[in-house]
């Protein structure tokens, strides 16, 4: 069966290209960093990649690291030159865009220690300039020259925020604190660089984050503690809220409309935040205290060419001001809600549970995606750490305060206030043994519920128990009913029921003590993945222990891409999957496939994976791996393509969504249709025409369930096949320009 499904997805390939890609993110947008305009449409860069917002009928396109050639998906800057380039700043390098190719520049190309650009400007000649960490750095299509400290002693501080040009030509840059008290204002006029630091000038202040030049070439500054600064070429003046009506000292993004207004986005500090407008002689603020801006911190604010003012709220997305009041324009291609993932979890159902740092549960189905938290519904703490599934079809989710357990729309929470035998209020992992009964690994003990009552084990229950620390990261139960356990600070712990032996660096092969993660192959060999001692020096490993020796498998050892191991897998194949990060020198990590006796190593510099930093993965019944990512949301992964529901880099009219089919597999059995049928549900934003059709793996229809105009709303079709055999078939939607394909399994 296996060799068939091998086969008949790469005789579909062919057909589902255009369709499917390999690499697919959900990611939230709820930073908003820049902004620029082109033609009606807005370049908006984002926590979540570029998003390429249409002013006119609201239509968005998508580009991040998985489905373009933008080298990070946290964009600070937006250049548009005047060929038309888009110019991306990141944290790896700056990525051009043309409109039907990338080009990215980083460290190597530019000549630079360090990837991280800041800000972008075009000089007349055409030249390109860049604010980078380690200076300022002109690009005249084919050469780089770099100006720093290094090179021109007038430059203070090597990490150069913002840049602009003057009517002039003249350059104009500001640093931040170098961390010795170094930092100001520079102008390059052509020849020389002059600088302007509180050591030999007026200026007040050596840190500032942004900087623009308006309309009269007055020098305009977004300072951390200083205020609004302008520089008219002889004085500089300082707008402070000791001397001013501005609404904070602290400023971290700046513009100039058409009027010569400047606009700036204030992070609380002395005052209030928000954001800012400046007229000349008064200032107009938009702050939470005022109760018309929605959040404490502004990103960013952009007038458009129109006249339309829009800003960005810190964690909380993109604004208009409209009628008064800011109004939300939502960017996201999904519903999660942060970028922040702890764990992800697919039910039996293919369901994926996606458990966030700050703001919960979400789950992702056929019927869109669904928030748990705090605010709407009993979910204890907003921080999600596992998740799993009891026999029952139960999910049970661990928490920062306790666990939960969701049977339908009942929700019950178990935590130290109402359940005695839970002492730990961190739950860090549950585990499910044959007879169904559920394990909290917890920060003081672990807990086993039997579906009546509770019992805890704890260091002082536990005998021959080998430490005096039982926080307990991992909980597994292997084949023989036997508890095992890792230990934040010894190792590992087996618990047979009567007696506890305990692995640790001083008595076993384990090297590090900081045992994080277990998984048991399906020959019962443990695995083990540890964090290092050091955060910065020495890492963890990953150990494989078969009952009688340890091997370790390090980067310096084997192909494995990290050595800081948060997650250890199977995949369902039994290949194995490790994911984690990797420290020194800067961040990296990844993570690994073991198959066939060989390791492959996925990483953000050879593949389309956003970030370095895995959490955890698992694994859907198409065989997609869901990939949590700290700061960087969820990544689907399929070398057959992705086929669960993402908008596409192309304009989608909102609202229109194709869901995986419901039951997958089927046909087997008879379902709650009351025939071996599935249901394939859509929903449609505006009236439409639309076709849905089945194919084989030929890519030959077999089936045309929908072909006509419809009504916008959900829409939901039954496919009952009666003469077709067993195997993979593939149901196409278009719906005027939108066209997504699915897969789905026929079982007889």
């Amino acid at each position: 069966m296996k060799t068939l499904i091998a086969f008949v997805l790469l005789n579909f390939a062919a057909f589902a290209l255009a369709q499917t890609n390999e690499w697919v993110s959900y990611q939230t947008n709820n930073n908003v960093y820049d902004v620029a305009e082109e033609n009606g449409w807005l370049w908006i860069g984002t926590n979540g990649g570029v998003v390429h917002l249409n002013l006119s009928d609201g239509s968005k396109e998508y580009f991040k690291r998985t489905n373009s050639g933008l080298a990070y998906d946290q964009v600070e800057s937006v250049f548009i030159d005047r060929q038309g380039n888009k110019w991306f700043c990141t944290y790896y390098g700056v990525s051009k865009f043309d409109g039907t190719n990338w080009t990215t520049f980083n460290k190597d190309s530019m000549g630079l220690q360090r990837d991280w650009v800041h800000d972008a400007t075009q000089d007349g000649a055409g030249n390109m300039w860049f604010a980078t960490r380690l200076g300022v750095v002109k690009y005249d299509g084919s050469n780089w020259t770099v100006f720093s400290p290094e090179t021109d002693t007038a430059i203070a501080a090597y990490e150069i925020m913002a840049i602009d040009i003057d009517s002039k030509g003249n350059i104009w840059a500001v640093s931040r604190d170098d961390g010795y008290g170094q930092g100001g204002l520079y102008k390059y006029d052509g020849s020389q660089w002059t600088s302007f630091t509180m050591q030999n000038s007026g200026i007040p202040d050596y840190y500032f984050y942004d900087l623009a030049v308006d309309n009269n070439d007055n020098i305009w500054m977004a300072s951390n503690s200083s205020g609004l600064v302008k520089f008219d070429g002889n004085t500089f003046t300082a707008y402070t809220t000791y001397n001013s009506y501005i609404g904070d000292n602290c400023l971290k993004r700046l513009f100039i409309d058409a009027q010569n207004n400047i606009w700036a986005a204030l992070e609380k500090n002395v005052g209030y935040g928000g954001i800012t407008k400046f007229d000349g002689s008064a200032f107009t603020n938009y702050n939470y205290f005022s109760g018309n801006f929605p959040a404490d911190n502004g990103n960013c604010v952009f007038v458009n060419s129109t006249g339309r003012i829009f800003a960005g709220a810190e964690g909380k997305g993109f604004y208009e001001w409209t009628n008064d009041n800011w109004q939300k324009t939502n960017l996201a291609n999904c519903g999660i809600p942060s970028n922040r993932i702890n764990c992800v979890f697919v039910d039996s159902h293919d369901n994926k549970w996606i458990g966030t740092q700050d703001s919960g549960l979400v789950k992702f189905s056929w019927r869109g995606w669904q928030r748990y938290s705090m605010a709407n519904s009993d979910l204890p703490s907003n921080s999600v750490l596992v998740v799993n599934e009891d026999q029952s079809g139960n999910i049970w989710v661990g928490t920062r305060a306790g666990a939960v357990k969701i049977s339908g729309d009942q929700m019950t929470v178990y935590d130290k206030n109402n359940t005695s035998e839970i002492r730990g209020e961190w739950i860090y992992d549950i585990a499910v043994d044959r007879d169904n009964k559920v394990y909290l690994a917890t920060s003081e003990g672990y807990s086993v519920f039997n579906g009546s009552s509770w019992t805890l084990y704890t260091k002082d229950n536990l005998p021959n128990y080998p430490t005096s620390w039982d926080e307990f990261r991992a909980i597994e139960i292997d084949g023989q009913g036997n508890v095992w356990l890792a230990n934040n600070f010894y190792g590992v712990i087996k618990f047979d029921g009567s007696t506890c032996t305990g692995y640790s660096p001083d008595n076993s092969g384990l090297t590090y003590a900081q045992a994080m993660t277990l998984a048991f192959d399906s020959s019962g060999n443990l695995w083990v993945g540890t964090y290092g001692r050091d955060y910065y020096g020495s890492n963890g490993a990953l150990y494989e222990f078969d009952g009688t020796n340890w091997y370790n498998y390090r980067t310096n050892n084997s192909g494995i891409v990290c050595d800081w191991i948060n997650v250890v897998t199977f995949d369902p194949a039994g290949n194995l999957w490790v994911g984690g990060a990797q420290f020194g020198s800067q961040v990296s990590g990844g993570f690994s496939i073991f198959k066939d006796g060989n390791w492959e190593s996925f990483t953000r510099e050879n593949s389309r994976l956003p970030y370095s930093i895995v959490k955890d993965i698992a694994f859907d019944q198409q065989g997609t791996a869901w990939i949590a990512m700290e700061d960087f949301g969820v990544v689907a992964y399929n070398p057959d393509g992705v086929t669960a529901v993402e908008p596409a880099p192309q304009q989608i009219p909102q609202g229109i969504e194709l869901m995986q089919n419901y039951p997958n597999p089927f046909g087997n059995v008879r379902s709650a249709l009351g025939n071996p049928g599935t249901v394939i549900r859509y929903r449609l934003s505006t009236a439409n025409f639309v076709n849905l059709a089945v194919y084989n793996t030929l890519g030959q229809k077999v089936a045309d369930l929908v072909n006509g105009r419809q009504t916008a709303g959900s829409h939901e079709v039954t496919f009952n096949p009666q003469n077709l055999p067993g195997g993979v078939y593939f149901y196409r939607l278009r719906a005027g320009r939108f066209v997504r394909t699915g897969k789905m399994i026929l079982v007889r």
